[in-house]
């Protein structure tokens, strides 16, 4: 079923190339990490609750890692390639933790093209306002694939 109006895939592996890339610019709110941890069901107190993360090293509530995974992915989805895309594999550090309220830079810049596999590998890095990173790794993308039209007896048979 088709909801909406019918929407365009992204870039084809053969309209994209290497150095190409991709920034955007968000802040991190707690309403983002309460939706986050309703739909997984993660409990961890140091994601949300103060007077739990006071007692830890961090001081304060941090923001979930797998967030900013989905930052990464959201990216790749909305916009390089975009719309049709399918991650394949993704390899993450988190070398800092990331503090609510905070305001992030996201980069994804193409590191290698194998278009015989319809692939495109990215590095990403994501690092808060301070400039300290919170994340950095490779994702490898399969971008969308073009429609092959139909013949039109395609459907005699059936």
């Amino acid at each position: 079923m088709l909801m909406g109006k019918k929407r365009a895939l992204g870039q084809y592996v053969d309209q994209i190339q290497v150095g190409d890339s991709f920034h955007t610019e968000s802040n991190i709110e707690d309403k983002d990490i309460l939706i986050y941890l309703g739909l997984s069901d993660d409990a961890n107190p140091v994601y949300i609750q103060h007077n739990y993360a006071v007692q830890t090293a961090y001081q304060k509530p941090i923001v979930p890692h797998v967030m900013l995974v989905g930052i990464v992915y959201s990216s790749i989805n909305k916009h390089i390639p975009g719309p049709g895309s399918v991650v394949l594999s993704s390899q993450f550090e988190f070398p800092e933790v990331l503090y609510h309220y905070a305001k992030i830079d996201t980069h994804l810049d193409v590191i290698a093209l194998h278009p015989k596999q319809n692939e495109v590998t990215f590095s990403v890095l994501i690092k808060d306002e301070q400039s300290r990173t919170v994340l950095r790794g490779k994702v490898k993308v399969a971008p969308p694939l073009p429609l092959k039209p139909l013949h039109e007896n395609a459907f005699e048979n059936f």
